[in-house]
């Protein structure tokens, strides 16, 4: 498996990165999809059922990609994160077709464009690689920051 390379691929457009959180409506998911193609989109988790026109789905689990197949029907780029020492990702990698980037444990965004730092969530990441194809600006929605009941 070889490790992707984030380029600044998404100069001079802005993108939306888009969570599970439950402000992530179908209205909210409407408006984004909207904003295609000039606006690029990564969906995280199963923010790409709600907007599955995004251009990257980003989740960083194997146990995520494992559970939902791969996200099959998703059309757009699979992206995730690896480190030998307690993120493998060697097996999803292949079997999904995944676009691997290497992965670190810290808390502050990387701006190497071959690795991407974990934050401790996918939503982290997933803005972490939004910053690295040089996107501007970046919009979170979906990102509630609480636990739902």
């Amino acid at each position: 498996m070889d490790l992707e390379v984030a380029t600044p691929r998404w100069a001079g457009h802005p993108c939306i990165v888009a969570a599970t959180g439950p402000s992530l409506t179908e209205e909210v998911a409407a408006i984004c999809a909207q904003a295609q193609p000039f606006w690029k989109i990564i969906a995280v988790n199963d923010a790409w059922r709600r907007i599955p026109t995004a251009d990257v789905l980003y989740a960083c689990d194997a146990k995520w990609w494992n559970a939902h197949k791969g996200a099959a029907g998703f059309a757009g780029e699979k992206w995730s994160s690896h480190e030998i020492k307690g993120n493998d990702k060697r097996q999803a990698a292949e079997q999904y077709g995944l676009k691997v980037i290497a992965g670190e444990d810290a808390s502050i965004f990387s701006t190497d464009p071959a690795l991407i730092r974990y934050g401790r969530n996918s939503g982290f990441q997933a803005v972490n690689l939004a910053i690295l194809f040089a996107a501007k600006p970046i919009v979170m929605v979906g990102f509630d920051m609480r636990l739902v009941k």
